[in-house]
């Protein structure tokens, strides 16, 4: 910011995710004026009631630290500590934890989502938020506009049911590869959903089978039922700044890889971002600091899975052990992990190299 009159504008972010919010949170509380532009009609008009999985299994800061640092509130979340795994044979494991190993919650425009608390909390604090106006990228300070490619997609649909509250997750290599399907159940509204990597052909019908799995173990109906597409993006850049901003979630590919879970890194790299920019700070030593070693064994992780061993681990130990100690023993960092990573991030580069990947536009930000 050059001139006296660049100086005293607000700071301005494009994008009203929760990574874009979230960094916007973090500046306003620091008693800067900020603005975010968001180019739906509505804070969350990429979403419609989807259901989204905030860890708190893994490392720290989880799910609730992360919402009480933001100080959101009128949040509906679910806290949960059962679910149901499936495999391509048919075998059903019910785990259990002692404690809730993540929190559901519910993306959109709609009261007591993700993202209208996040935007009122924003505004509470002074923040202007525009929708329905794009900004572009060469007038903002803090780039959270989603994705820049596709590496993952998952369709899904969202409906109205009787059935009584679930997690199931089917872990099939042939319908989902390198991905998943599931079906959550909170309080009469569902969403059902398979996620693939690569392969995102024929993803309805793959869809319509896992729901014929699931229902076998528990039949439910779909009332109002309305789809939605949606894209993963999986980075680990050199660097998150373009031309000296900070990029933030997806738009820097900050992403969970072994499950695709992306909140928490949303709302991490957002808050770093804020504090980048307000203290002026490294940003990139910042994510590196906090997100880049679980970033890297993650990688790792997402190539043991894909080879099944993540797969097999969980299915011999979910019966006998603690979900959440489970899902946080996969996960963890070890020497054997960090050994393995430059190997398995350049093959990783090679095989993007190779692949052709869906442009930004076609899923992510431009889904339904």
């Amino acid at each position: 910011m050059s001139t006296d009159r660049e100086s005293e504008r607000p700071v301005r972010v494009a994008g009203g995710g929760p990574a874009g919010l979230a960094a916007a949170i973090e500046l306003a509380g620091r008693g800067m004026a900020v603005e975010v532009h968001e180019r739906h009609q509505r804070v969350g008009g990429r979403f419609d009631g989807d259901h989204q999985i905030l860890p708190v299994f893994g490392d720290e800061p989880q799910g609730p630290a992360l919402l009480e640092t933001l100080a959101v509130d009128g949040l509906s979340v679910t806290p949960l500590s059962r679910a149901r795994f499936l495999d391509a044979d048919g075998h059903v494991v019910e785990a259990r934890s002692r404690e809730p190993y993540a929190l559901l919650i519910r993306r959109g425009p709609e009261p007591g989502t993700l993202d209208t608390a996040l935007a009122e909390r924003a505004r509470r604090l002074g923040v202007t938020i525009h929708t329905g106006r794009a900004l572009g990228d060469g007038r903002a300070d803090v780039l959270a506009t989603g994705l820049r490619r596709v590496d993952g997609l998952a369709i899904e649909r969202m409906f109205r049911t009787n059935a009584d509250d679930r997690v199931d997750v089917l872990l099939d290599e042939e319908l989902a590869p390198g991905g998943y399907a599931y079906l959550f159940v909170d309080r009469g509204e569902a969403t059902l959903g398979i996620a693939a990597l690569g392969a995102f052909r024929d993803l309805g019908a793959r869809l319509d089978e896992a729901r014929r799995r699931f229902a076998a173990i528990e039949d439910f109906h779909e009332d109002g039922a309305r789809s939605a597409a949606h894209g993963m993006n999986f980075g680990l850049p050199a660097t998150a700044l373009d031309a000296g901003r900070p990029r933030v979630g997806e738009a820097a590919g900050f992403q969970d890889f072994l499950f695709g879970l992306g909140l928490r890194m949303a709302l991490i790299s957002g808050r770093l971002a804020g504090r980048a920019l307000a203290e002026g700070g490294d940003y990139d030593a910042l994510w590196q600091q906090d997100i880049g070693s679980r970033m890297r064994t993650s990688l790792v992780d997402r190539w043991l899975y894909e080879r099944g061993w993540v797969r097999r681990a969980l299915f011999a130990r979910l019966e006998r052990d603690d979900l959440r100690d489970t899902l946080t023993r996969l996960q963890r960092d070890h020497w054997a992990k960090r050994a393995a990573g430059p190997w398995i991030r350049r093959a990783r580069l090679r095989r993007d190299d190779r692949r052709d990947f869906v442009p930004r536009g076609a899923a992510g930000q431009g889904a339904p």
